[in-house]
Parts: structure tokens; sequence; C-alpha cells
């Protein structure tokens, strides 16, 4: 991978307790028939194709079925104001799972135009 982010993580959904989902490896279902989920990213330090990301925050808001695993998910990104293009950018791709890793397990999972950008 040509990137590496060191931060903190949070995540927040409407299920009634703890998330099943992440909880089970997207094998149980949500509490509801939708699951609206917030993940949240701090970069305390990070560079992604030699671009320092540091002190940058991005969120993804997905609304997914009751089975995450089923697909058709819909995703947002919010990317931090103070970022430029070019962080926005390479951080977009981090997280548009366009650069291997954690989130482009779940890009398969997305229904058509994933992303849209604010800030």
């Amino acid at each position: 991978m040509a990137w590496q982010l060191k931060g903190t993580y949070f995540e927040n959904c409407n299920c009634n307790v703890v998330c099943p989902c992440s909880a089970s490896s997207l094998t149980l279902p949500a509490d509801n028939d939708r699951c609206r989920v917030v993940l949240a990213f701090h970069v305390d330090s990070g560079k992604v194709d030699g671009v320092d990301v540091s002190n940058l925050t991005v969120a993804v808001l997905a609304d997914t079925p009751g089975m995450m695993y089923d697909g058709k998910w819909r995703v947002g990104v919010f990317m931090d104001a103070a970022a430029s293009k070019q962080q926005a950018e390479k951080l977009g791709a981090v997280f548009a799972g366009q650069m291997g890793g954690p989130m482009a397990v779940l890009a398969g999972l997305n229904h058509s135009a994933p992303f849209s950008w604010a800030g």
C-alpha cells in the first residue's frame, strides 16, 4: 500500500446497543431495516502517495440494508474543509477503497456512484 494513516476512529449507528454488523464481520443483521452508520477518522499523522494528510478528518456516512453483506450501500464521504485539493483527492482515494486496505473490501458493497464531497 502506498499510504499509512495513524489517528483515532469513531463509529456510531442507529442500532439499539452495540453494532451487530461490525461485531460479526457483517454476518448478523442490524436492529432496523436500514442501518445508518457514520465512521469518523481523525488522522493524527499520515501520508498518501507522499502527500502529508496529517491533522485532517474524514467521515464516511453509509445507509445500508439491515444485512450489510447484501450490498447496495449508499455512501457519502465528508472531507475536512482544511484539506487542500490534493489532500482531499488522496484521502478520498483511500476511503473510496481505490488504494487497497479495509475500505477496498467495503467498496464492493456500494450502489452506483458512492461518493460525494462536501467542504
